[in-house]
Formats: structure tokens, sequence, C-alpha cells
């Protein structure tokens, strides 16, 4: 009996993941090919299973990350072919990718090309079809696996063939070296496709080059990436990175766990290489990380660790069971008043603890506060954040370091005399946020938001959600206030008059 494509998957995964030796997985299938046609086979899963080779929770992991693989696969073929036929771009096929990816992968690429309108029904279910009936016919032995791997272990030392898709295999490196945000490579992909509809043909990297996102080194760096297959898995040493909760304009965070067995998730923030590029800026970064690691608060995210890795500086947190406020609102517009009470007191319980340790956090907003399942909030990057956002003027990858959303008025005109009720302030916008569904003030470009932090009322939230209580769009309103003389002047008083609502 030759294997199919299921049981060739779940054998590379359960190489890949040390979950089976080799020798083990060459039994097996051994065992599973000698099976008779008349009796009623057993699939090679459950023979790993009766061999005492894994265990229940070892094999439905197993046999998960293999449906999750050929989900993936199928949508590469499927991509390809429609590729091929000329129904979609690359580029096309590039921003579905992205959607599907901040999706968590939980709908098909071909549902994401018809709700784009990329192709029509009876082109999606021939690909389909296309895609099924060339798994269905193909078939593999022990020696195709084997062979597959001996490969693998030596493409290291034989010329790899141009592979296709080669700008997105580009611009999916770029981003997993923290170079450039996803928002930066759809931009150039669309800028690429422009210019190809005007007679002009340039690289991915050609085209990141001219907006100044990327330099030379960084072209060779992602092309050598590229050629050795480095895994985003080890992009820390020490660290095995399980999945990316999230990306900013300064860094990534993924679910994490050390190397070495039962050891508990993280969460690890790893910094874009241009946050930290002088001696000055590594060493600040490097003291008040420390300063992070020493706070312990239940509404404070706990830091374990900073380091570098390479040329990766990073910092270890808690892993949180639970969603960020962006989250939240990302599947409701507005938050229940009740929840928006509750989730403000515990972050203004946070800054009045980073108040008495003379900490300010500069970027309070809904992406770094998180909600545990069972209801309270807890603020992270809290004594990092600090340091990082120094200098809000325009980086040289041309990334504005902080969100202009949630800034407070003395930040957006750089003033030096910071205090604690900028991050009221921050708060206030947060709040205005989950309430109304949306931001305080709104604009084409950074710079005119922050114009509006100096110089714009804000609209009463009442206006835009009338159960709102006097009391809190009062509240929310003093927090907003332009002149922070005007604002609480103290978390603590904050703290008093929201309980009062409660």
């Amino acid at each position: 009996m030759k294997l199919t494509h299921y049981e060739m998957v779940f054998a590379k995964i359960l190489i890949k993941n040390s979950l089976a030796t080799f020798d083990q997985v060459r039994e097996c299938i051994e065992l599973f090919q000698k099976q008779k046609k008349g009796s009623k086979p057993k699939s090679l899963a459950k023979i790993f299973y009766w061999k005492g080779y894994l265990d229940k929770k070892k094999l439905k992991k197993a046999e998960s990350a293999t449906r999750r693989a050929l989900r993936l696969m199928e949508d590469i073929a499927y991509a390809k072919l429609a590729v091929k036929q000329g129904y979609v771009s690359e580029q096309q096929v590039s921003q579905c990718f992205n959607i599907q990816k901040a999706g968590n992968y939980k709908i098909s690429l071909g549902e994401i090309f018809l709700l784009k309108d990329f192709l029509k029904e009876e082109q999606h279910l021939s690909l389909l079809q296309q895609v099924r009936e060339q798994n269905h016919q193909e078939s593999f032995t022990l020696k195709d696996l084997f062979w597959e791997a001996s490969e693998n272990s030596s493409k290291g030392n034989t010329e790899q063939k141009k592979k296709p898709f080669a700008k997105i295999q580009f611009g999916e490196t770029a981003m997993r070296r923290l170079l450039v945000t996803s928002e930066q490579v759809e931009e150039c992909l669309q800028l690429q496709e422009k210019m190809r509809q005007k007679g002009i043909y340039k690289k991915l990297g050609e085209v990141m080059l001219e907006r100044n996102y990327i330099t030379e080194v960084h072209v060779q760096q992602i092309i050598s990436a590229i050629h050795v297959g480095k895994s985003e898995d080890r992009l820390i040493e020490s660290y095995v990175i399980e999945e990316k909760l999230g990306e900013g304009a300064m860094g990534v965070v993924y679910k994490a766990r050390m190397e070495g067995k039962n050891s508990p998730p993280i969460a690890l923030k790893v910094l874009r290489p241009y946050i930290a590029e002088t001696q000055d800026s590594l060493k600040r970064f490097i003291q008040e990380a420390k300063k992070a690691i020493d706070l312990d608060h239940p509404n404070i995210v706990r830091a374990f660790e900073v380091g570098v890795s390479g040329d990766y500086y990073y910092y270890t947190m808690e892993y949180v069971e639970g969603k960020t406020v962006k989250a939240l609102l990302e599947e409701q517009e507005k938050l229940e008043i009740e929840r928006v009470i509750s989730i403000s007191l515990d972050v203004a319980k946070a800054l009045e603890y980073a108040a008495s340790k003379n900490l300010i956090h500069r970027d309070v907003k809904p992406d770094n506060i998180i909600v545990e399942t069972s209801g309270r909030a807890k603020l992270c990057d809290l004594g990092i954040a600090k340091d990082l956002h120094q200098d809000m003027s325009l980086t040289q990858t041309g990334i504005v370091v902080g969100t202009p959303y949630y800034l407070s008025p003395e930040i957006a005109k750089g003033a030096e005399d910071i205090d604690h009720r900028t991050d009221l302030y921050s708060l206030g916008a947060t709040m205005y946020r989950m309430v109304t569904g949306r931001v305080p003030f709104e604009g084409k470009t950074a710079t005119s938001v922050m114009v509006k932090h100096l110089t714009t009322p804000p609209t009463p939230p009442k206006k835009y959600r009338p159960e709102l209580s006097d009391g809190l769009n009062r509240i929310i309103l003093k927090l907003l206030e332009k002149d922070r003389k005007k604002r609480f002047q103290t978390a603590t008083e904050l703290i008093e008059e929201m309980e009062m609502l409660q």
C-alpha cells in the first residue's frame, strides 16, 4: 500500500517536530504498507498509537498540524494554477495570502478570491477540482520520504532552482526578518503592478529600495536567507516560535517556548533592526527593559528577559490567554459600557503603580492592553515604551514611532518635560475608541492627526453613544484636555471617579 498525501505529510510533521524518530517512522510506514487490501486497514496515525510511539495528546497535535499543512499545500497549488491559467496576478495572490494569514487561516484562499471578486464561481470550482485530482493521483513510497529528507539536508551544497512566486517569497522573507511591515510589502506590490502596467519591470527589492524601506545590505540578507532557508521558528536563539500574535512599527510579538520539553509559553517581542541602530539607543533600551523586569502588578504584563540574538534585540513577557482591546474592537465596533469601565479601571491601576515607580508608558493604546479570559485587563510594554518612543520623528524607513491616534499633545509637539499625565491622555483616547467605535481625531497622515491633537477639541463621545452616562462622558473629555493641568492630575484621582460609576 502506497503512502497518500496525508500519510506523507503526517510522517514529515512527526520528524520535523521530533515527535518520532526516523526509525520509528520507517517501522510504522512499513507496517502500513504491508497491510492486506482485503482487511480493514489501519491509518498510519493509528499504527503509531498502537505501537505506543504516540500518546493521545501527541497524536492529536500531529493530526491537527497535518490538516493545517495539507490545507496550506492545497492553497499554494490552487494559487499557482490560478496564476498559470491567467485568472489572477501574483500581486492578488499575495494580497489574499495576507488576508488569510491575518484571519489565522480560518478561510481558504479560494474563498477569499471569491469574496474579493478575483474569480468567478465556475473558475474556483474548476481550480479546486484540478488541485484535488492532482493530490488524489499522487502517491509516495518510503523511499520518497527519506530521499526528500536527504535532499533537504544537503541542499545547502547545491544551487537551488529559482522558485515560483519569487517576489512573494522575497516579501515574506523581508517581513520574517522584521525589515518591513506587511503594509509596506503590500504598498510595494501595488507600485510594482502599476509600473508593470506602464511597461516598467522592476523587482520587489528594487521597489523597496526606492521607497527607502530597506537598504542594499538588507537585500543581500534577504536573498541569503531565502537560499539558506532559515526558519522563522529559530529567529531568536533558544526560543521556538509557535505563532505570530501581533505586529507593529516597532516589532513583532510571537507566542514562543524555550527549547526543551514542557516549557510554558511566553510572549516574545522582537524589535525591528532599525529601532536599535546606535550604541546609545541600545544602552537606553536595555536599561529601560531591565526596569520593566522589576515591575510586579496584577494589571501589568510581566517582563522576564531582555537580550540580543544575532541582528535582533528582544525581550520576553508572560503569555496572557486573552485578546487585545484592538482585537476585541475588530470583532465588534464598540464595547459594552460596563466592560469599558472595567478595562479602564484596570489600566488606570497599572498606571498608578507605574507612576509610583517613576515610569511613563508613552504608548497606551488598544494594541497594548490585553484582556484575559477572566475579564481582567493587563497593560503591556510598560517600561519599554519610554525609551523606544524618545524620537517621534520619522525613522529612516518612513515609519512614525508611536501611534498618532492615541498620542498626547505634548508628545505630538515633541515636548521634553513629559510626565505621567501623558498616559492619562492616551487612556482617554483609548476609552473614546472603546465607547464610540472611532478614534478622537482622524486624518490622512500621521502629521494631520497630531495637529488635531494639538488644536481641535474632541467631539463629546455621548454624541456617538447617546446611552453613555454624563459621568463617563465628562471623565473621557477631562482626560482628553489639551492642557495637562486641566486633566486628572494622577491616576489615583481617575480611579476614585471611575469607581463611583460602578
